[in-house]
């Protein structure tokens, strides 16, 4: 393997651990933040404002989010990529295991939500980011503005969707698909 390639594998394998240590501060935090008893759909947009809302306060791990799939798990061994999925579905349950609680209606649908909502945070947080090159396009051309994000709001109004559609699915007897 040439030397170039060494490098991003170490700084891979150095900021998985970052990754696991910042989730669990970012659940933590989630677990006391949903109204218990609330209405469904007022408990539903709490859990997605509170988790978009811890996201965006660990700018490390949506950096790490935005590019573990392109990145960071393709630069890293076998072993060091078993180690990290392992500690992501562990991520993944504690996150679900909170959801159920303060969102009982998700029941066996809770992993699957909570790892899709991992999934479209990395992406929103991407997108949110605009570069140089991107900003100045807005700037130039104001009817690019609409494509400009904020990324609380946007993750927000995305994890109320997914949690909605989720559960519409499952209620009308059309569990989600893995396809």
């Amino acid at each position: 393997m040439p030397a170039s390639s060494q490098a991003p594998a170490s700084m891979a394998e150095l900021r998985m651990p970052v990754l696991i240590a910042a989730v669990a501060t970012a659940l933590m935090r989630l677990a006391a933040s949903v109204t218990p008893g609330a209405p469904p759909f007022q408990r539903r947009q709490e859990f997605a404002a509170v988790l978009a809302h811890s996201l965006e306060q660990h700018r490390v791990l949506c950096d790490l989010l935005s590019a573990r799939a392109g990145v960071l798990e393709h630069n890293v061994s076998a072993g060091v990529a078993a180690r990290y999925k392992k500690a992501a579905l562990d991520n993944v349950a504690a996150l679900a295991a909170l959801a159920r609680r303060r969102l009982p209606e998700l029941g066996d649908h809770a992993d699957r939500f909570c790892a899709e909502a991992i999934m479209v945070s990395g992406a929103v947080w991407t997108r949110a980011r605009p570069s140089a090159a991107m900003l100045a396009a807005y700037e130039a051309d104001p009817s690019l503005a609409a494509l400009r994000m904020d990324f609380a709001t946007t993750l927000r109004e995305m994890l109320t969707t997914l949690i909605t559609g989720t559960l519409a699915r499952t209620e009308h007897g059309g569990a989600p698909s893995r396809a």
